[in-house]
């Protein structure tokens, strides 16, 4: 991923003076940066481009401070490294300053941050700055889940029979949280009707009866290499009717009433 790509540098320059810029980007990996300049004459309408590349190597990361995986309720290290000791270190999680626990220590030189105990809340981006001069140098970042040990369970909630022309949600439900990625999928067709989909939630309004959908859920860590799926198949119906009288005599029952109550009424008239 590449974010927050910006250049540093003064708006103007003069002549026979240096200035410097400074091109930076949060990256993972690591980016490979490309300066372009242009040159314009105002007088001749003339202008010229040249492009250089700059491979930019960042001796400052963060490790694991043993080579073993994070898991959820055991201690857990990280580590500022660098070609020299870092004189100050400053510690951020997801582009934020790390908001500190009792759950978390740093070393004397600040250069360790310790987990007494791992939460899958303390998933994220972590880095350390090191400020130094004028300018503070951003370390590449490290990926923390907690969620390697953790078996992946997923399920489809919803209903297994569905009306045409009315609206059914169906949800992905997943044990894994920001470090999982969940997509559904339609091996056997796209869903027939109206279809709304977001992330682990999809809304579905079946337009076809008698027919069987195939729904399938994916939950994935990337990272870890690791992906579960779930499946449900939902049958369609046709949509539901008043409910009728039980047989057709109950409906004739109104009208004989009614045609005897008539002709008495003229056989009373005609013998008056």
């Amino acid at each position: 991923s590449v974010l927050f790509v910006l250049i540093r540098g003064p708006s103007k320059v003069t002549t026979g003076e240096t200035a410097q810029f400074e091109c930076s980007a949060r990256c993972n990996p690591q980016c490979n940066y490309v300066w372009s300049v242009g040159a314009f004459n105002t007088g001749t309408n003339e202008s010229s481009t040249t492009t250089e590349r700059v491979t930019v190597t960042n001796p400052y990361s963060v490790q694991p401070l043993k080579d073993r995986e994070p898991k959820l309720n055991e201690p857990y290290s990280l580590m500022c490294t660098g070609p020299r000791k870092l004189p100050t270190v400053l510690w951020y999680k997801d582009g934020e300053a790390l908001a500190f626990d009792p759950r978390m220590s740093l070393s004397e030189d600040n250069s360790t941050l310790s987990f007494s105990s791992l939460l899958s809340s303390d998933g994220g981006h972590y880095q350390c700055n090191i400020p130094t001069g004028n300018i503070i140098i951003e370390s590449t970042e490290y990926f923390l889940t907690c969620e390697y040990d953790v078996p992946l369970d997923v399920r489809i909630s919803g209903p297994d029979t569905a009306e045409v022309r009315k609206e059914h949600v169906f949800e992905c439900i997943t044990n894994c949280s920001d470090s999982c990625s969940i997509h559904w999928t339609f091996n056997q067709g796209f869903p027939s009707g109206s279809l709304a989909i977001r992330q682990g939630v999809m809304r579905w309004t079946p337009d076809r009866p008698n027919i069987v959908q195939n729904l399938s859920c994916v939950a994935s860590i990337p990272l870890a290499q690791r992906s579960a799926t779930a499946s449900k198949s939902v049958r369609v119906t046709a949509p539901t009717s008043t409910k009728g009288p039980d047989s057709g005599c109950e409906m004739l029952k109104p009208n004989i009433i009614l045609g005897v109550a008539l002709i008495v009424v003229l056989l009373f008239r005609f013998n008056s």
